[in-house]
């Protein structure tokens, strides 16, 4: 600057002998000039004047307390502050904002209590260069644009306990990438002694796409063959969980059977942590049924493995103080607890929703029982069966000469698990809004009578009582089942096109000039009469060729299957409605589930096997704070069950 100010030096010439822009060499001369020397170094950003600055903090007004204000003496002098307007004065206890008033959401932080527990990966877009620009060169005139460099992704895998990340830098973001980066951070990870188990994916297209889905089973399934026999079900139930709608969520399972099991299931497929709290002497009545006397002579019986794949297993004493001390820290961490006992049997034990709110006001308390927790039926035993006698359901089905009929399946039980999960699933989107849980009331009487919902309309609203119909179809006509030349085949013509292009296919327009069956109405009034005329026609084809010739029509018509024959249908091989269970090495009998009946768009990670009875004890005890010696002496004593 001496060399400027002093020495003649032009601003442009020191602007070029010491790479600096010109203008930055005029604003050190200016500040040279009126400060010497002490004017160059660095000085505060901020400005001169800011006329629009908040004000200054003022200590804000005291709010009074019930029975604390006094009026102020006339002898006392008045004081000169000016007074705050109302606004002013909520604002300064930050009263001012509604939102300020609501409950804050909980934060959400994806972190685990170990390793291994869960990873998550992305990827970013990361465009490159070619050359520095001026910001660093400092010289404008030179070219800082890098059109046509590309472009960079870089992958990342991050431990959700302890934010160890391994990242590498591919050349776009589809499957061919993120397949061998994830097997790469798997490896990675593996190096330093860190069992990848569990993986939370992006949303981008490479993470959905099935070349990843199928890494990942096939990851995931090869360290299962290398897992010990006698695994827990905490091992046993780590899985790929590609962001899963239930991720997260625990859930205690304390029902029986079916209707809670099956609920707990669905929970379960959908990312639950779902935990069976069972009796330590047989648990699960379940275990002991279904047609394989063998296997339910090991407790495994086939009606426990329809509904409780992807769950764990810890057996407890209830009735025990010990075995009630654990449950309660088992309810501190969960978010669901799910029963299906008669009502008050856990508020006779000291646990009933009342007791665990107060120790966990965000669980969710789910009870299903026969007809609900009040009213006159409210202690009565029920099962599947009584209740659909009571719901008048079987009255309905069948016909005339066979009704009452009780349904193929317990569709009460399956009905009021269903209606269980849509009523958690609802209490948990509540949850995590406002913190808050509730209590859920599930009545299998409730849940069948709403399942029929356009029958009971019908009787409500039109004084129309309802009767046994057979495989009629009460709606429309023809609508039912009907007989061809090899067996059965359910047509539902319930449109008038679609009525006739049916008198069409079989042959018989003359049915569309009759005034019996011209009209919806009238149709429904003889509709025996039109059956016997389409049955004739169907007689000269087997029922799987009208089925084709019908629905190529538009038509709906379906054939008549067995199980069996549904289950090998290629719609639901395709759709890998079926799903095998991972065969434990010590077994030759390969086992399969069905998934839920829906579809998500990452697909369902592999089911895992149903647990034995208190095969996760152990290790919940210990992350309890129990230690090994305690554990041993409650499981002498038959406060808990270990395998």
């Amino acid at each position: 600057m001496r060399s400027v100010v002093e020495g003649g030096l032009s601003q442009a010439g020191a602007a070029d002998l010491f790479n600096r822009l010109p203008k930055t060499v005029a604003k050190w001369a200016k500040r040279f000039r009126a400060g010497g020397v002490a004017g160059l170094p660095d000085r505060s950003s901020r400005p001169h004047s800011s006329p629009s600055q908040t004000r200054q903090p003022r200590a804000p007004p005291s709010r009074p307390c019930a029975g604390s204000a006094k009026p102020a003496s006339r002898s006392e002098p008045r004081s000169r502050s000016r007074r705050l307007p109302s606004s002013a004065f909520y604002a300064a206890w930050g009263l001012n904002r509604i939102r300020d008033l609501e409950a804050l959401e909980p934060e959400r932080r994806y972190e685990r209590e170990n390793p291994s527990k869960s990873f998550t990966t992305t990827s970013k877009k990361l465009g490159r260069f070619q050359r520095v620009g001026h910001g660093i060169t400092c010289d404008p005139s030179a070219p800082n644009k890098s059109r046509g460099a590309g472009w960079g992704f870089v992958h990342v895998c991050i431990d959700d306990h302890s934010r160890l990340a391994f990242s590498e830098i591919k050349p776009d973001e589809t499957a061919d990438s993120a397949v061998p980066f994830l097997k790469a951070a798997v490896a990675y990870y593996k190096s330093i002694g860190v069992t990848v188990t569990r993986v939370m994916a992006d949303n981008g297209s490479c993470d959905q796409s099935f070349a990843f889905r199928d890494a990942c089973r096939d990851t995931w399934s090869a360290q299962q063959n290398n897992v010990l026999p006698n695994r827990t079900g905490v091992e046993r139930v780590r899985e790929i969980a590609m962001s899963l709608p239930l991720e997260g969520v625990c859930v205690l399972d304390l029902s029986n059977v079916l209707a809670g099991p099956f609920c707990g299931y669905n929970l379960a497929r959908l990312g639950a942590e779902v935990i069976k709290i069972e009796n330590p002497k047989g648990g699960d009545l379940a275990r002991h049924l279904g047609a394989d006397p063998t296997m339910a002579q090991r407790l495994f019986g086939l009606s426990f493995v329809a509904v409780n794949a992807c769950k764990q297993s810890i057996a407890i004493d209830l009735k025990s103080p010990e075995g009630r001390d654990v449950f309660l820290r088992l309810v501190d961490q969960a978010d669901v607890l799910l029963e299906n006992f008669r009502p008050k049997v856990l508020e006779r034990l000291g646990l009933g929703y009342a007791v665990l709110a107060k120790r966990n006001p965000g669980l969710i308390y789910c009870a299903i029982s026969g007809f609900g927790q009040e009213g006159p039926w409210a202690n009565r035993p029920a099962y599947d069966q009584i209740v659909q006698g009571l719901s008048g359901a079987m009255s309905v089905t069948g016909d005339h000469r066979s009704a009452p009929l009780r349904t193929g399946f317990p569709i009460s039980d399956t009905m009021a698990g269903i209606t269980a999960a849509f009523a958690i699933s609802a209490a948990l989107v509540a949850q995590r809004l406002t913190g808050r849980g509730r209590f859920i009331d599930v009545s299998l009487l409730e849940s069948t009578l709403a399942a029929m919902g356009w029958v009971v309309s019908n009787h409500l609203n039109a004084g129309i009582l309802p009767e046994p119909m057979g495989n009629e179809n009460f709606t429309a006509a023809p609508s039912g089942t009907f007989k061809t030349k090899t067996g059965p085949l359910n047509i539902s013509a319930n449109e008038q096109k679609q009525f006739e292009k049916l008198c069409e296919l079989i042959g018989r327009p003359d049915l569309l000039s009759e005034e019996r069956f011209g009209e919806r109405h009238t149709r429904k009034l003889h509709r025996a009469a039109l059956s016997d005329e389409i049955n004739k026609s169907l007689k000269s084809k087997s029922a799987e060729e009208w089925e084709e010739v019908f629905n190529a029509a538009g038509v709906p018509a379906g054939c008549v299957l067995s199980v069996q024959d549904a289950l090998q249908q290629p719609q639901l091989v395709e759709r890998r409605f079926v799903e095998r269970l991972p065969l434990e090495p010590a077994e030759r009998q390969q086992l399969r589930v069905t998934r839920p009946g829906f579809l998500l768009d990452e697909g369902f990670p592999e089911p895992s096997v149903p647990p034995l009875l208190g095969a996760d004890t152990a290790t919940w005890l210990e992350r309890l704070g129990y230690t090994r010696a305690q554990i041993d002496q409650m499981a002498d004593r038959g406060v808990v069950r270990v395998p």
